[in-house]
């Protein structure tokens, strides 16, 4: 089977749907189960191959305040490589642009079309900026709109995909179906708690009896990374607290700054070596996260199989990643609460938390269940997309 993604949120310094992608194409790569294209906005017009896979990106412009992020408007060249690769299944991962790319033409195809909702746009990218304007009532409905526009786009597909329990409930109250879940995985074996590396945490200036809390993904408004900074800074220095913020995004510079400020914030670059991500995750103690729009939270389960408790906020699919015997969740939206939660678990049991953490993801999430749950899904929708369209 000829699998194609089409998605804006695939870059070097990436993170989750990076991922997913990465370990579609490996998995397809040792299975043997078919040939992958991948498109995706780029500075300029190319095409990479490797072995099974191909990657075209599209000439695009960045996205304001999102960079390394693009965005492409040159629709006809997507549907031109759709036209040469003939896939089998297009899953789009972005639901801006590219999908009105093959709405027409997949018509008059056998492709099966699939979207994939890893974000909830209009509550994040549409309702939220508004209300942090002061302008509520108009945040309101800026985000009915979205949803309406998401509603007029995933029910074109001929099936969405999504990744938690939450995301299921939140595309009934959209109004789109048909919808299946899909839990994603982690890689067990690299991530890992025996990746613990003491001399790392040396070169971090921290002694054994040091808490290091860490954040590894996006910084940008979604993920709340200011709320994290002023949460930690909250805690005083009164005990042996430390904070590791890994990534890069729109608000890098603000924590390169408060780094510089406050020698107990440590700012680390997008690591793009997994196994250096993975020593680094397995050398902390806690995983810190405040964003409250996340739809699976894999940076949470990479966390979790590196054997740490999570600090984080009751919304969205931390509500399904961190019960009450792997961490803490707070309010959304609170310094005061994120700081006690801080304070609290540093104290009081989270290295048997980080345990039991490791022992939920080594039985319940792999990359090899993902993927046959999905390709399952692709064989069932494909074969009717076929019979329905004879």
């Amino acid at each position: 089977m000829k699998i194609c993604d089409i998605t804006q949120a695939y870059n070097p310094t990436s993170g989750g749907i990076k991922t997913y992608i990465d370990e579609k194409r490996r998995y397809i790569g040792e299975m043997h189960c078919g040939t992958h294209i991948l498109i995706v906005p780029g500075r300029r017009d190319s095409v990479t191959k490797d072995g099974i896979s191909r990657t075209y990106h599209v000439a695009g412009f960045p996205v304001p305040g999102c960079e390394p992020y693009r965005f492409t408007l040159y629709l006809n060249r997507v549907a031109a490589i759709l036209v040469r690769e003939q896939p089998e299944v297009i899953e789009f991962g972005s639901p801006y642009f590219l999908p009105l790319a093959v709405s027409s033409r997949r018509r008059k195809k056998n492709s099966t079309v699939i979207g994939f909702c890893h974000t909830d746009f209009p509550a994040a990218y549409v309702e939220r900026p508004l209300q942090k304007r002061g302008i509520p009532l108009t945040a309101g409905a800026a985000r009915r709109i979205a949803e309406l526009y998401m509603r007029a786009i995933y029910n074109r597909f001929d099936a969405t995909i999504v990744a938690s329990a939450g995301m299921v409930r939140r595309m009934a109250e959209i109004g789109i179906a048909p919808v299946y879940r899909v839990n994603l995985g982690v890689d067990t074996e690299l991530f890992h708690p025996r990746r613990r590396d003491t001399s790392l945490r040396s070169d971090l200036g921290l002694t054994d009896n040091d808490i290091l809390l860490v954040y590894a993904g996006r910084l940008d408004e979604e993920k709340r990374i200011r709320l994290l900074v002023e949460s930690f800074t909250t805690t005083g220095n009164a005990w042996n607290g430390h904070l590791a913020i890994m990534g890069n995004g729109p608000q890098k510079d603000y924590v390169i700054e408060q780094a510089r400020r406050n020698e107990r914030i440590i700012y680390r670059a997008y690591e793009d070596d997994r196994t250096r991500l993975a020593t680094l995750l397995a050398s902390a103690d806690i995983y810190v996260t405040a964003g409250p729009h996340e739809t699976f939270a894999l940076s949470v389960i990479e966390a979790q199989a590196s054997g740490l408790p999570v600090i984080g906020v009751r919304a969205g699919a931390l509500i399904e990643r961190v019960t009450d015997d792997l961490g803490l969740l707070c309010p959304a939206d609170s310094p005061a609460d994120m700081a006690n939660a801080m304070r609290y678990l540093s104290a009081n049991g989270f290295r048997q938390m980080g345990m039991r953490a490791r022992h939920l993801i080594e039985r319940d999430f792999s990359w090899t269940t993902t993927f046959d749950t999905l390709f399952d899904y692709y064989e069932q929708l494909h074969t009717h997309t076929k019979t329905a369209r004879a």
